[in-house]
């Protein structure tokens, strides 16, 4: 019975992981979105590479957000 427990321990600790690291790729991916969209939104050209660098720089802030939930350095 001990190795269905620590089987099941794994699993759950595996599909965790993955399903973190799914939800990292997805926020990093609609953030590099948003920042390409951004470079054609503004009329001006520093409006627009501002914008782009603060939804990268938002981006960055929220996988390491996710990084430090799962107990990453």
């Amino acid at each position: 019975m001990n190795w269905l427990k620590s089987f099941l321990v794994k699993f759950v600790k595996f599909v965790g992981r993955q399903t973190a690291d799914l939800a990292e790729s997805i926020v990093i991916g609609l953030f590099s979105i948003a920042a390409f969209v951004a470079l054609f939104w503004f009329d001006e050209w520093w409006k627009s590479i501002a914008a782009a660098v603060a939804i990268f720089f938002a981006g960055f802030l929220v996988s390491l957000a996710i990084g430090w939930l799962r107990g990453e350095r």
